[in-house]
């Protein structure tokens, strides 16, 4: 499994004020683009404390994980957020430990 993990530092606006004007255009039209991505396992949205957003894709493969990055940049760049978002920290790479909730070891 790979994932793709961006962090977005937010550069003005508040972003817990207009969590549902990030939020609407990201479920609908961005997530749908990402179930498209041969290998897609899941996508999360994390807003955090110190004016950051980040995001977990998971894939079966690297390109799969790139190929969100890719999509992400697009994304960000076509979408009107009510915050400006900076450039993300990217890093993408093999997930070496993994576990969920009620999969036996």
């Amino acid at each position: 499994m790979y994932a793709s993990i961006r962090r977005y530092p937010i550069l003005s606006g508040d972003a817990r004020a207009a969590l549902d004007e990030i939020r609407q255009p990201t479920q609908e039209n961005f997530v749908p683009t990402l179930q498209q991505i041969p290998g897609f396992h899941g996508y999360f949205f994390v807003l955090g404390e110190n004016d950051a957003v980040c995001t977990v894709t998971l894939f079966d493969t690297a390109e799969g994980a790139a190929e969100s990055t890719r999509r992400a940049a697009d994304f960000v760049r076509n979408t009107p957020f009510p915050v400006t978002l900076g450039q993300p920290e990217v890093l993408e790479g093999e997930v070496i430990v993994h576990r969920e909730a009620g999969v036996p070891a």
